[in-house]
């Protein structure tokens, strides 16, 4: 068999392999419930990420879409309610921050497979115009594309377990009246889908104000 003939069939027999794969790993340790696979930025350097935690090369971003829409496709869920319900396997994709290349980058590729996200923005980045991340221009953008929501991630990307009553009203009504404002969108009362809590900063009194501040407006 020639070189060229083995790399011509290579990728279908690993592709068939690891299908083969998938379906037994599934059959035999079954997985149940919500997945959500968080991202942040897509190929954009971010700063004091020594270890680049937060910064996905585009080529590997791919692969994993990919990979995903190859096994997984039934799977792949919008981030909202429904998700909860029932107990089987669902994988949710989200983005934090708000970077541009979530819309220059990922948002084509994701469109292509037809896998729906959910972008949670800090508004104070759009707001400021900070280089790097999303535009006003491009959070109305991004609002149009099929299978995309919309969240809030606070306006200052702050810890909001140290933050005082006053400061946690702000970061969280501000944020979300910003982007309701921006895209003509009224969010719908609750933390799921359109509140997204920085560096898993959360205690009680962080959503018991979510709640009353909804219950005010």
């Amino acid at each position: 068999m020639s070189f060229d003939l083995i790399a011509a069939i290579r990728p279908y027999v690993l592709s068939t392999i690891t299908s083969a794969y998938t379906g037994l790993n599934l059959a035999k340790y079954p997985r149940t419930g919500l997945r959500v696979l968080m991202y942040h930025a897509i190929g954009t350097s971010i700063e004091n990420d020594t270890r680049s935690l937060y910064n996905i090369a585009p080529k590997k971003f791919k692969e994993h879409m990919r990979y995903l829409a190859e096994y997984y496709k039934n799977y792949l869920v919008p981030f909202d309610l429904s998700a909860l319900e029932g107990n089987s396997l669902k994988i949710a994709l989200t983005f934090d921050d708000g970077y541009r290349d979530n819309l220059t980058i990922a948002a084509p590729i994701l469109a292509e497979l037809g896998i729906p996200f959910t972008i949670f923005i800090c508004t104070g980045a759009v707001a400021e115009l900070k280089t790097g991340f999303l535009t006003p221009k491009d959070v109305r953008e991004m609002a149009t594309l099929p299978g995309v929501r919309i969240g809030s991630h606070t306006i200052s990307h702050t810890c909001l377990t140290e933050c005082d009553d006053f400061q946690l009203n702000e970061e969280l009504i501000g944020s979300r009246s910003y982007l309701e404002d921006l895209i003509n969108v009224e969010f719908a009362p609750g933390p799921f889908l359109r509140k997204c809590y920085v560096m898993m900063s959360c205690q009680r009194r962080i959503p018991e104000s979510q709640a009353t501040l909804y219950d005010k407006r």
